[in-house]
C-alpha cells in the first residue's frame, strides 16, 4: 500500500501551517516590540521565541507522529511501538538561534530561525522513529 498524494499533502501543508504560524508569531512580537534597544528587551524575545519554539513544534511532533504511524500501518505487518515525538529545541539552542539572527536586524530572518527550530522538531521525530524501527 502506499499513501495518497492526498493525505501526503495534508500532512506537508499541516507542518507547513505550523511553521509559518510560529514565523508570524515571532514576525508580529518583533513588530510590536523595539527588541534591539536593551538587553532585557532582547531576553524577552529569546523567551517569547522559546515559547514559540516549544507550542509549535510539540505541534509539528504530534502531526510527524501520526504521518510516521500511518505510514507504518500501510507498509509494514510488524507490530511497532507508536512513534514518539522528538524533544523541541531546548532553551540554549533557540537563545544560541535568536541571538544570533538578531546580529542582522532584520526580524525576518529572526521569524525564519524560530521556524527552522520548528521545523527540526518534526524532523527529528521522524528520524528517531525511523532510527529505533530499523
Amino acid at each position: 500500500m502506499i499513501i495518497s498524494d492526498e493525505i501526503w499533502s495534508n500532512y506537508i501543508k499541516a507542518l507547513r501551517d505550523i511553521n509559518d504560524e510560529a514565523a508570524r508569531k515571532m514576525f508580529a512580537y518583533l513588530a510590536k516590540n523595539e527588541w534591539w534597544k536593551s538587553g532585557k528587551a532582547k531576553q524577552a524575545a529569546v523567551d517569547y521565541a522559546f515559547s514559540i519554539a516549544t507550542a509549535s513544534g510539540e505541534a509539528a511532533t504530534a502531526v510527524a507522529c501520526e504521518m510516521y504511524d500511518a505510514i507504518v500501518e500501510l507498509t509494514t505487518d510488524a507490530m511497532l511501538a507508536p512513534a514518539v515525538p522528538a524533544q523541541t529545541a531546548t532553551y540554549a539552542e533557540v537563545a544560541k538561534a535568536v541571538n544570533g539572527t538578531m546580529k542582522t536586524g532584520n526580524p525576518e530572518i529572526i521569524s525564519g530561525a524560530v521556524s527552522r527550530l520548528v521545523k527540526t522538531a518534526g524532523v527529528d521525530t521522524t528520524m528517531q522513529n525511523a532510527l529505533r524501527d530499523g
